[in-house]
């Protein structure tokens, strides 16, 4: 992530700016509708932003515990 904020305008209930490391990180799974969501991906300029079905999401999240961020 570079910090350009384009998921976070085009889904803002999935995705905000951590200020801290200037990268947009998720708040909330599915905080937007896949149409949303999906454009937030297509939008992204360095293709970061990976799309993960719901039955995914655990274990995702399960294995990003141990990762730096």
């Amino acid at each position: 992530c570079i910090g350009c904020k384009q998921c976070t305008w085009a889904a803002p209930e999935t995705f905000q700016l951590d200020e801290e490391y200037g990268r947009a990180r998720v708040k909330v799974q599915w905080g937007e509708d896949e149409d949303n969501i999906r454009e937030a991906i297509d939008l992204c300029p360095v293709d970061c932003i990976y799309f993960v079905q719901r039955k995914q999401v655990a274990l995702l999240e399960y294995v990003m515990k141990g990762c730096k961020r």
